[in-house]
């Protein structure tokens, strides 16, 4: 009986200690329920704020891309305004130049000599940042190296010619042809700095092979320095292009240029330029044909 109190005894005790411990176990998987909870809760707030960052960061990268790309596209914009080139001729200059144009007087020139130098002050060449500085073959422009050059130096004559009041000049695959056969026919001739004025030669044979009228050399202006420049960047070519029309206009040497470029001794309107280099000189040429001289082409 007594073994049996005590069994009895230890059945509660041990009854006791069951319900304590399954209690505690109970609390304890509560616990453990709880923090699963938390942590997955706090998971998905990382994961949605993870998403949040990375959709944020796109969206900085995308737009710092834009604004690249826009910063790039105004910078281009600024230096081409900053590299406007023009010419500037004042209205007595123009008189002057008309009346000379008419009585080829030295009344007349003396007029205009009074007047270059200030005109030369006023007019700079301004260099584009967005031209590349990639060394050219100056006696092998390519095709389109050779129309946006046509094309400078025809903006820069139609202000001259917008001042004037004559006919502006347009460029076209013909004269840009005539220009590139001329600049051939120099360098095959090695047409030096002592070769005094114009390779006729050469001008008549291009003109001949684009079926235009060859009495004469009605088609060049040419401005040559003493020195060969074999290789050249687009900006160098359009400074040598530059100095050449200031050279016609306001150089003072002799007004026979100006009238041309200006349109008051001619009436050309197709235009085309070319560079050569030769072993002691190089030219920019000014290729002009009027309708008057196309026969064929």
């Amino acid at each position: 009986e007594k073994q049996l109190t005590e069994a009895k005894q230890a059945l509660v005790t041990a009854q006791t200690e069951l319900a304590t411990a399954q209690k505690a176990d109970a609390t304890r998987l509560s616990t453990i329920a709880q923090a699963e909870q938390t942590v997955s809760a706090a998971t998905q707030d990382v994961a949605s704020k993870t998403a949040l960052v990375t959709e944020a960061t796109d969206k900085a990268t995308e737009t710092a891309s834009v604004l690249q790309v826009a910063q790039d596209a105004f910078k281009v914009t600024e230096n081409d305004l900053n590299a406007l080139n023009t010419i500037t001729l004042s209205s007595d200059y123009i008189m002057a130049l008309k009346e000379y144009g008419k009585t080829y007087s030295q009344p007349a020139k003396e007029k205009l000599d009074a007047l270059i130098t200030d005109l030369r002050k006023q007019n700079s060449f301004k260099a584009n940042l967005n031209d590349s500085e990639e060394l050219l073959d100056t006696n092998n422009l390519s095709e389109e190296a050779r129309t946006e050059l046509s094309l400078f130096a025809s903006d820069l004559i139609n202000q001259i010619r917008h001042l004037v009041g004559t006919k502006t000049t347009v460029v076209t695959k013909g004269a840009l042809q005539l220009a590139d056969a001329t600049t051939d026919g120099y360098v095959a001739d090695n047409w030096s700095w002592n070769d005094v004025g114009h390779d006729v030669k050469a001008v008549k044979q291009a003109a001949e092979k684009l079926g235009l009228k060859t009495g004469g050399q009605y088609y060049e202006n040419m401005f040559t320095v003493s020195r060969p420049q074999p290789k050249m960047t687009i900006s160098q070519a359009k400074a040598m292009i530059y100095q050449g029309l200031l050279n016609f206009m306001v150089g003072g040497y002799e007004y026979l240029h100006a009238l041309s470029i200006a349109g008051l001794s001619n009436d050309v309107v197709y235009s085309g330029v070319d560079l050569s280099s030769r072993q002691d000189a190089s030219s920019v040429h000014f290729l002009t044909v009027a309708d008057s001289h196309i026969q064929s082409s």
